[in-house]
């Protein structure tokens, strides 16, 4: 969905939150406005799924290096701070999204 595989190779960017896709050219030839506010509402929608699917994973690997760092007897403070320090893109796309009402 990110870039162009035939025989999907017309590029069309969806209107609310601007994710640029890609169809077969033959199969919207005869698409209108509606059927386009259609298609890219199914589009936001599978964006907005798969990014939130990505940031729950990155979350789960943080809370699992959390978890690794804690022992029974001993905190790992180095395991735990880049845990702290990990990045988390998808969630900041996610929440910057969110932030601007569009999602």
């Amino acid at each position: 969905m990110d870039r162009a595989a035939a025989p999907y190779t017309l590029q069309h960017t969806t209107s609310n939150l601007h994710i640029p896709y890609w169809v077969n050219p033959s199969d919207v030839a005869q698409y209108g406005n509606r059927d386009w506010r259609q298609l890219d509402k199914i589009a936001e929608s599978r964006f907005v799924g798969n990014l939130n699917a990505a940031c729950e994973t990155e979350q789960l690997q943080r809370q699992q290096l959390v978890n690794e760092a804690h022992g029974w007897f001993w905190t790992d403070e180095e395991k735990l701070e880049r845990a702290r320090r990990m990045a988390l893109p998808n969630c900041v796309k996610l929440n910057e999204l969110q932030r601007k009402g569009r999602v």
